[in-house]
């Protein structure tokens, strides 16, 4: 029995000398321990209950002309096209009819011109800005039936569908959210100007939902002759379900 107890007393010996050499190799050369799987563990559930930090929302003041120095300030955002005439010219050849667009885009924003300023001049400016922007929504249009239909092309119309979108946010345009099974009475409710694609189906769970967005419906946020907040939506082209059965 002794000869046991002297035994274990060696190799309790032996495992404290280990782990005292160990942690003084670790102070000599500053680094830390491995950390074991248990304090691993005990990390990773602490970070599940610290909440994550949403993204900031994009912050946009809703359009306001009141003033000509309120229009000069819009109109050069409006005259900011120089990332997508850099994309033009550089692929001039393969892109001639988005040359063409943003060339009547130019004539449409040259003709944009405002003298008195009272509170009915902001509708006016959104109702030039929107005819404007539809050129680039039509163009949005393609480039997204591009994208989901890979080719050489693919790379080059995401790169110009994200300028688009960038130019469009910077003039207070934003895009909507709706996605494939959503129930199409949301954006019949939108009363856009274009109709949507009719796909057939059998199935009755799909009617009247949507099969496929192809551009988001867009909208500015605009104060009206009242003071009040309004908001135009335009542009959007979807595919809905409709049942034959």
């Amino acid at each position: 029995m002794g000869v046991i107890k002297s035994i274990f007393n060696a190799i309790g010996r032996t495992i404290m000398n280990t782990f005292e050499l160990i942690a003084s190799l670790f102070k000599e050369t500053g680094r830390k321990p491995t950390p074991s799987t248990r304090e691993v563990l005990k990390e990773l559930e602490t970070a599940k209950k610290i909440p994550a930090t949403p993204p900031s929302p994009v912050s946009i003041k809703p359009l306001k002309i009141r003033s000509e120095q309120d229009w000069n300030d819009y109109f050069k955002k409006l005259s900011g096209l120089d990332a997508l005439d850099k994309f033009a010219e550089k692929n001039s050849a393969d892109w001639k009819w988005f040359v063409k667009s943003l060339d009547k885009v130019k004539k449409d924003i040259s003709k944009m011109t405002f003298n008195e300023f009272d509170e009915y001049t902001t509708e006016a400016v959104v109702t030039a800005t929107v005819g404007m922007s539809k050129k680039f929504i039509a163009a949005l249009d393609s480039c997204g039936r591009t994208i989901k239909n890979p080719s050489k092309d693919s790379t080059a119309a995401q790169e110009l569908y994200n300028l688009i979108e960038k130019y469009l946010l910077g003039l207070g345009i934003r895009s909507m959210n709706f996605k494939a099974g959503d129930d199409f009475e949301k954006w019949a409710d939108l009363e856009l100007s274009e109709p949507p694609i009719i796909e057939s189906t059998f199935d009755r769970r799909k009617h009247n939902t949507l099969k496929e967005i192809y551009v988001q419906p867009h909208y500015i946020d605009y104060i009206d002759e009242h003071d009040k907040k309004a908001q135009r939506v335009f542009g959007g082209q979807c595919a809905v379900y409709a049942c034959r059965g």
